[in-house]
């Protein structure tokens, strides 16, 4: 399910300021504030760092409204939403619209319902919507921004590979470690969000203003030492909280973190890990992050698992390789709390991932020729 609303982008644009709304957990939303602040310069109004989640964008509803802004752009990118969601969304959009403000909407991930499709077309003066294996939520806005600006230079080049090489999980021994330095740097705002926006700002601005040696700046490295500090920490934790199910000849490793949370990528690639050296390789991995309430999803590539349906029967969403979901309100209480309770709540939830895996993997793919 995809969406597309276009109209003359340089027209709608014209000399107007613009606010920018986009992801706050991973490089794909760095890559978008950078592009766009490249891009526009004195233009914007403000930066904005949101999720997919209903507190986050709840956030976003705050900060707008106090912005007050008016008869410019809002450029949304690199972010998804649930029905939960939509009736806030539809909120935001029409105070937006009140305003007099245009919505840009560039987004690659699957579009969860059509009550949220049609929300999009309804609101968003400019629209691309959907599952893209192209192109992640950065070079959506070089594509649709800077290319029929003629803006598209080698900077904005430059930050839309990073985020491709990020967002899709590639690998280019380039950049590789300059990548995790800026996640890591990201990560430490996971648990302790005191200063988020004005930090991934910073981040944001770093990458930026040197796409090839932002890993040299201070603050990402100040930020990506926090980060590192409690790593080992939390996944000697993860390593003591593993379990492993086989659906439907699938074999899946799911791993708990209660005191903390690490960077997506990290503690999935410690939970594949943790799998392959036991011999029985997992296919999957669902890395939960107690403290932010969330559950992550890796698939390995050469497996035919698709994530999505089970992400969005969980109330979450994302890509086939990738996706993301909310813990059940009611077992999260029970995962926060400790003991008897604590193990109830988490054989709840792995009974619970067992069912709806169930429902929504196919088996593996034949590897026979007959």
């Amino acid at each position: 399910m995809d969406t597309s609303k276009t109209t003359d982008i340089v027209k709608l644009l014209d000399s107007k300021s613009v606010i920018v709304v986009t992801h706050l957990k991973d490089m794909d939303g760095m890559c978008s504030a950078a592009i766009s602040m490249h891009l526009f310069g004195e233009r914007i109004a403000g930066v904005v760092f949101s999720d997919f989640e209903y507190d986050a964008i709840r956030d976003v509803y705050e900060i707008l409204e106090k912005k007050s802004f008016k008869n410019g752009i809002v450029l949304f990118a690199d972010l998804n939403f649930g029905d939960d969601a939509l009736d806030l969304y539809k909120k935001i959009f029409e105070m937006l619209k009140s305003n007099g403000n245009a919505i840009i909407w560039l987004d690659h991930h699957k579009i969860s319902s059509d009550a949220v499709k049609k929300t999009i077309e309804r609101y968003a003066d400019y629209a691309i919507a959907g599952e893209n294996k192209e192109h992640c939520g950065a070079e959506l806005v070089a594509e649709h921004i800077a290319k029929p600006l003629g803006l598209y230079d080698e900077k904005t080049k430059e930050l839309a590979y990073l985020s491709h090489i990020s967002d899709f999980a590639l690998s280019d021994p380039k950049i590789d470690k300059k990548l995790i330095k800026a996640s890591e740097a990201v990560a430490s705002y996971l648990d302790n969000q005191e200063g988020i926006q004005e930090g991934l700002l910073k981040i944001s601005k770093a990458v930026m203003n040197d796409p090839s040696r932002f890993d040299e700046d201070p603050f990402v490295n100040e930020r990506a030492r926090i980060y590192e500090e409690k790593q080992d920490l939390l996944k000697e934790e993860l390593s003591k909280n593993v379990d492993s199910l086989t659906v439907k000849g699938h074999s899946i490793l799911i791993g708990f973190n209660f005191s903390g949370s690490l960077q997506t990528n990290d503690g999935c690639s410690h939970l594949f890990e943790i799998g392959n050296a036991t011999g029985n390789k997992p296919e999957m991995v669902i890395y939960f992050k107690v403290a932010r309430g969330t559950g992550h999803i890796r698939v390995q590539n050469d497996s035919n698992i698709d994530s999505v349906p089970f992400a969005q029967s969980m109330k979450g969403n994302g890509h086939p390789k990738a996706s993301a979901f909310p813990i059940p309100d009611d077992i999260l209480d029970g995962l926060r709390s400790s003991g008897s309770k604590k193990d109830y709540a988490k054989n709840e939830l792995i009974s619970l991932i067992r069912k709806r895996l169930e429902e929504d993997l196919d088996p593996p793919k034949s590897t026979s020729k007959g």
